[in-house]
């Protein structure tokens, strides 16, 4: 996910608040499986590809994601009408 601005402001008492624009992903992938969507073969391959290569790239910089989900409660695994897929919600990582 590209990281597309940061816009800042003042919030109350004065303290300086920032928001981080990141790139617009349309579905979390919850979303996709619950809408009863046919995912051919090949885009599951790319889909589950791309969360596995997105993680061991975390891990060899040293870092656990400890949340990833596709569940009700925050789903973290973004899909974009291209068929990218991000890993969101790096709070505690």
């Amino acid at each position: 996910v590209g990281l597309r601005d940061v816009v800042y402001t003042q919030g109350d008492g004065g303290r300086c608040v920032f928001v981080l624009v990141f790139d617009y992903y349309e579905h979390d992938l919850l979303g996709l499986l619950q809408n009863s969507i046919m995912f051919g073969k090949s885009v599951v391959k790319s889909l589950f590809k791309q969360l596995v290569v997105g993680l061991a790239s975390m891990h060899e910089r040293g870092m656990v994601h400890g949340d990833l989900k596709s569940s009700l409660t925050g789903a973290n695994v973004l899909v974009n009408k291209n068929g990218d897929l991000a890993i969101a919600d790096l709070g505690l990582s």
